[in-house]
């Protein structure tokens, strides 16, 4: 305990003597905090939250592929309607629309 106390008193000695780089390393230090702050909220709104649905682990996702290409389709809104219509296999069924960024239009 005693090396770390006089190791603190050395580093605040050696900053007091020059005072521009004691403001950029706590300018880096505070912008460092700051940033991964945000990061790691933002993560945990989007990525770590649990799901609001009362059985995540039961979500299921539909599409439709075209046989020639395999490529995935989005399925309209009238298809979507006559799925949920149609079927019994689900309990409840929902449709959305990502926009050209990847994110909910609403």
């Amino acid at each position: 305990m005693d090396t770390l106390l006089q190791d603190l008193r050395y580093a605040l000695r050696i900053l007091a003597r020059s005072p521009g780089f004691a403001v950029v390393v706590i300018l880096t230090l505070a912008l460092g905090v700051g940033v991964n702050t945000a990061f790691f909220s933002v993560a945990n709104f989007v990525v770590l939250r649990p799901l609001p649905v009362r059985d995540p682990d039961q979500l299921l996702v539909l599409a439709m592929r075209e046989q020639a290409t395999s490529e995935i389709l989005d399925v309209s809104y009238p298809d979507f309607l006559d799925y949920r219509k149609q079927t019994s296999a689900f309990s409840d069924m929902l449709a959305y629309k990502l926009g050209l960024d990847g994110f909910d239009d609403g």
